[in-house]
């Protein structure tokens, strides 16, 4: 039987569904922006020979790398105005009730009345964990406004089941409410030998280095990877620490890290770059290293293991749902640990680092965006029947 054909098959008779699609519509996507393009064009792909009918509502019109509108799927612009989604998406949702059974945000926010039953999607709750690490008054919308779309949901999505677990603790959801629908990463054929050779030299770097990848802010625990590479060059380690991601919230103490440290001519900060130049980096690599002390799930690793480079991660939160090997996790909060792992990595075997990535691509096989809207799709299915 033809791929279409299978999914054909396995479609409802019908679902009406409208999206909230802002998170995706965004030229540079990062972390949630990545999460809801992936899940909205797989979905209209997944969708495209059934009879769903889809309503994706907009500020602005859509990006050409959005899925094209075609019958049954296609863009409603709300012109951007304050509140927006608490004003402007209602009454839209209020207008199109009678054409619509649920509405789904691949974001944390739903409007606050809705004439629909609504499924939002949680990425994390760090600003529970970490409230002193986000202005006062995107800490304080994230509270209100997460709480109050979870509460009135009729059901909720979360990309790990750290984040369920999060959920369930700190706004008292009941388990049968969240579903859990893992970011995808789909295998990616690897840029070549001559095309990271040509990325490095590009970059002005060498080979052998280790790699962060991450907006640089205190959660993600930068100062302590750099003690941790200074104390792998005092012993001995030639390479270099590459970092990219753009300069986030409360970053002034990581950059004075960065600037201050002994071996700082070892360490470079690339800023943000492209998915092509990413990609290559990441292949160059000796391993990817991520001591954040909270995440919502892990693409970096997820993207590593897909490019055969072995993820080194903290042992807290999601991460040990995308890297099931004790060896290859640390205590984020001792930097003796991560330089330890980073050296086992510098020294094992190629036979150890064949292993491992076996073992990892194994674990990763379930991590795709297919799987993702299967579980988007039982999510809206039974918020439906609440209509």
């Amino acid at each position: 039987m033809s791929k279409s054909k299978s999914l054909k098959k396995s479609q409802p008779s019908c679902l009406r569904v409208g999206i909230d699609g802002n998170e995706a519509n965004v030229t540079k996507r990062v972390g949630s922006n990545v999460y809801a393009f992936e899940v909205i064009k797989t979905l209209e792909k997944y969708w495209r020979h059934s009879d769903n009918k889809v309503v994706v509502f907009l500020r602005q019109a859509p990006r050409p790398d959005l899925p094209a509108a075609r019958p049954g799927w296609r863009y409603e612009i709300l012109p951007n105005a304050p509140l927006w989604t608490w004003r402007r998406l209602p009454q839209a949702l209020h207008k199109h009730r009678q054409e619509l059974d649920v509405f789904f945000s691949p974001g944390h926010y739903t409007p606050l009345w809705s004439p629909l039953p609504t499924v939002p999607t949680i990425m994390d709750l760090a600003y529970e964990f970490f409230p002193q690490q986000f202005r006062w008054q995107d800490r304080w919308q994230l509270k209100l406004f997460t709480r109050l779309s979870v509460r009135q949901a009729s059901q909720v999505l979360a990309i790990s089941r750290s984040t369920a677990s999060d959920l369930e603790k700190y706004y008292h959801l009941e388990p049968d409410k969240i579903m859990v629908a893992y970011p995808g990463y789909e295998p990616t054929e690897s840029p070549g030998e001559l095309r990271v050779r040509q990325i490095i030299n590009k970059k002005n770097l060498s080979q052998p280095y280790f790699l962060f990848i991450g907006t640089l802010q205190p959660r993600k625990n930068l100062p302590r990877l750099i003690k941790a590479f200074e104390l792998i060059v005092q012993q001995g380690y030639e390479g270099k620490l590459v970092i990219i991601g753009k300069i986030g919230w409360q970053a002034e103490p990581i950059l004075q890290a960065l600037k201050n440290s002994p071996v700082s001519s070892q360490i470079k900060h690339l800023g943000f770059v492209d998915n092509e130049e990413k990609k290559a980096l990441i292949a160059g690599a000796q391993a990817l290293v991520l001591p954040g002390l909270y995440e919502g799930f892990g693409i970096p690793p997820l993207e590593a293991i897909r490019l055969n480079t072995i993820p080194l991660v903290a042992d807290v939160s999601s991460l040990p749902e995308v890297v099931p090997i004790n060896q290859l996790r640390f205590d984020p909060l001792d930097h003796r640990q991560i330089a330890a792992k980073m050296t086992l990595i510098h020294q094992a075997s190629q036979v150890d680092k064949k292993h491992w990535l076996s073992l990892l691509q194994d674990s990763a096989s379930k991590f795709t965006w297919q799987n993702t809207v299967k579980q988007v799709e039982k999510a809206l299915l039974s918020a439906a029947k609440n209509r």
